[in-house]
C-alpha cells in the first residue's frame, strides 16, 4: 500500500495482483512489439501518419478505469489532464466529481512495475532463451554434416574400388561405370554443399540481427522509459478510483493480471 499527501489530499494505492507469469507476459508483449515495429518499418509513411491520427485521442487509461461510488467509467478531461467521473458530468447528482491526474497514476504504475520487473522478471535467462531459439541455422548445419559424411564414404568406396580393379576383382567397363558415377555423385555433393554453405551464412547474419532488435524491444519494455496503451493493457486489469470528498481522501485500486 502506497500513501502520499498531494495537493488534492491524501491518496491511498493499494496493488492488488492475479495469476498470470509475469515472464509470459514481457514475452509476449516484447513478441508483439517486435513484430509491430518490424511492420511499422516496412509500411508507408501514410500509414505512420494515420497511426498517429488514430491513436491521438485514445488515452493510456481510457476504458481501464472505474468509479467505485456508481460503477460507471471515468474519462479523460482535457482541461483537467486527468480521468473524472462519466455520470458526475452528466448532471443531475448521478455521481460525485471523483477524479484523478493522469500523470500522477502513470508515475506511480511505473515506478511499482519497475520494481516488479527488477526483481521478479529474469531478463538473461530470456535473453538466453530467445538467442537460443533464435539460431535457425542447425537445420543447415545438420545437412552440412549430412553431405560431409556421404562425401567420405564416396572416398573410402573410390579406395575400395581401385584396391579391386588392381586385384583383378572388377572389370575395366564395370570399373569405368561405377567410377563414372560417384565423381557425378561427387559433383552434385559439392556443389549442394557449397549452396547449403551460403544459405547457412544468411540465416545466421538473420538469426543476430532478429536477436539483437528483440533484445533491443525487451530493454525498451523492461525499461518502461515509454510506456504506452498497449503496455499497460496487458499487465492491468482494471483500476478503481474511490474518493471522500469530506475527508479530502482517494483510494486508488490497481489490479494488476500478473502474481508475484
Amino acid at each position: 500500500m502506497l500513501e502520499e499527501t498531494m495537493a488534492q489530499g491524501i491518496i491511498t494505492v493499494n496493488s492488488h495482483y492475479g495469476n498470470k507469469d509475469l515472464d509470459e507476459i514481457i514475452k509476449k508483449l516484447v513478441y508483439e512489439k517486435s513484430s509491430i515495429n518490424k511492420i511499422e518499418t516496412i509500411g508507408a509513411s501514410n500509414s505512420s501518419l494515420k497511426l498517429k491520427k488514430t491513436f491521438k485521442c485514445i488515452h493510456i487509461f481510457s476504458g481501464m478505469l472505474k468509479c467505485n461510488e456508481c460503477g460507471g467509467n471515468m474519462s479523460y478531461k482535457e482541461r483537467y489532464r486527468g480521468y473524472k467521473c462519466t455520470n458526475s458530468q452528466k448532471g443531475g447528482g448521478r455521481c460525485t466529481a471523483h477524479s484523478i491526474k493522469e500523470d500522477y497514476l502513470l508515475e506511480v504504475i511505473k515506478n511499482n512495475l519497475r520494481s516488479y520487473m527488477e526483481n521478479k522478471v529474469d531478463r538473461v535467462g530470456m535473453y538466453k532463451m530467445e538467442n537460443k531459439k533464435a539460431i535457425t541455422a542447425d537445420g543447415y548445419r545438420k545437412e552440412l554434416k549430412k553431405i560431409e559424411r556421404e562425401l567420405q564414404k564416396i572416398e573410402k568406396q573410390f579406395e575400395i574400388m581401385c584396391s579391386d580393379k588392381i586385384q583383378g576383382l572388377i572389370s575395366d567397363k564395370s570399373f569405368e561405370n561405377l567410377m563414372r558415377a560417384l565423381r557425378k555423385r561427387q559433383q552434385f555433393l559439392i556443389i549442394k554443399k557449397s549452396n547449403v554453405e551460403g544459405l547457412k551464412e544468411r540465416s545466421e547474419d538473420e538469426s543476430e540481427l532478429y536477436y539483437e532488435n528483440y533484445k533491443e524491444e525487451m530493454d525498451r519494455v523492461l525499461g518502461l522509459n515509454t510506456i504506452d496503451k498497449s503496455i499497460i493493457e496487458v499487465l492491468i486489469d482494471k483500476i478503481i478510483v474511490s474518493e471522500n470528498r469530506f475527508l479530502e481522501e482517494k483510494k486508488v485500486d490497481i489490479y494488476y493480471k500478473f502474481k508475484i
